[in-house]
């Protein structure tokens, strides 16, 4: 049963997701500090009502340098940050989080593998700008009400991830490209392998 919903849940993300990366304009952009690390995520989706599709299009780090941009702890947090950000902004779900029947509402976060890196040391910022044809992974999570207490409880819970592959690789990796570069110019790198699976 797992299986055949994350079939239909791979084809449902495939076929209705209105665009790849974000039009300009479009995206919404949170900010926090990691590590000692000032980092922007800007990701845009759509709200089904039931369940948020979205797709990080861009993730900003400075100062430069401050983190390894293919970190997989900061592409995680990442991930889950955007996530939080959707449940707190749109979701009313008044489904319990005990219900057997699979009508659950959801929040879908998609991370590319291959993104450009575009370094501005005039803002002291680098910026991972997402390759909307390579493969990608999915992050899926569970949205319900916990009515166990006094008072109704909204929820979010991590439920699975799974990989979508596109057969267009990127043409180098995240290290066959940063090992020749200065970070004290401007650049902007082609499509670069910046995540290899799914993180989790």
């Amino acid at each position: 049963m797992k299986k055949i919903f994350i079939l239909s849940a791979i084809l449902l993300f495939m076929s209705s997701f209105l665009y790849s990366t974000c039009p300009p304009g479009t995206g919404i952009t949170i900010t926090y500090i990691y590590n000692n690390c000032t980092v922007s995520v800007t990701y845009c989706g759509y709200n089904y009502g039931n369940h948020y599709e979205s797709v990080i299009d861009k993730i900003s780090v400075s100062p430069i340098g401050c983190i390894a941009l293919n970190d997989p702890q900061l592409l995680s947090d990442a991930i889950n940050k955007v996530s939080k950000d959707i449940f707190n902004k749109y979701f009313t779900s008044t489904i319990p989080c005990d219900d057997i029947i699979p009508s659950n509402a959801f929040i879908y976060v998609k991370l590319y593998d291959c993104y450009q890196i575009e370094n501005n040391p005039v803002i002291g910022q680098t910026t991972l700008i997402a390759c909307e044809n390579s493969n990608f992974c999915m992050y899926c999570y569970k949205v319900c009400t916990d009515y166990s207490g006094a008072n109704p409880i909204k929820k979010i819970f991590y439920k699975y991830s799974f990989r979508v592959p596109t057969n267009d690789p990127c043409p180098m990796t995240f290290y066959e490209y940063i090992n020749n570069v200065n970070f004290s110019e401007y650049w902007i790198s082609p499509c670069l392998t910046i995540n290899y699976d799914c993180l989790f």
